[in-house]
């Protein structure tokens, strides 16, 4: 009797154990409005990383000597909003030429952002280059980055990764 009753105390302080790992806990009726009992914890996005882009802009747009190429300059600032620091992430920059009938493509190398803390910043003036053919002078082409491209940081919001595109227009050289 004595060992069956110690394995009955064994085998609920292991489900309780589970329980809590799992984060399911015993709630009252009135908590759960009428459910079943359980509920079931789930993560506190108030506890996670929040990596969000908090500036995009132009600096310049300029044509190389042959006309072959323009190069454009941006800045990027990219903060952790969240209460806990985001691991290494990495930073991608986009345009494309919405009329010209020309897919999406990199500006550029993608951009590795160490690990920040709540509240800091990463920031930098991305570089990069685009062939004329893609870019024609007075044309209108739109820009955007996304931070956390590969989905490296599990974050409070997910949404937020994405600038607003920027409408720029190539120099008529």
């Amino acid at each position: 009797m004595r060992k069956t009753i110690l394995l009955i105390v064994s085998i609920l302080a292991f489900a309780i154990s589970q329980q809590a790992q799992e984060g399911i806990t015993r709630g009252t009726e009135n908590d759960l409005n009428g459910s079943t009992g359980f509920s079931i914890n789930q993560t506190n996005a108030a506890s996670l990383p929040d990596l969000t882009i908090t500036e995009c802009g132009l600096v310049s747009v300029a044509a190389d000597a042959n006309q072959k190429f323009v190069y454009i300059q941006v800045s990027i600032k990219v903060k952790n909003i969240g209460p806990i620091k985001a691991g290494p992430s990495t930073l991608v920059a986009y345009y494309r030429n919405p009329g010209g009938g020309m897919p999406v493509r990199e500006a550029g190398d993608s951009i590795s952002i160490a690990m920040l803390r709540p509240g800091q910043y990463f920031s930098k003036v991305h570089s990069f280059r685009a062939p004329v053919e893609y870019l024609k002078p007075g044309l209108r082409f739109e820009f955007w980055i996304k931070t956390d491209a590969k989905n490296e940081v599990d974050e409070s919001n997910e949404a937020n990764n994405n600038s607003a595109k920027m409408i720029l227009t190539t120099p008529n050289w």
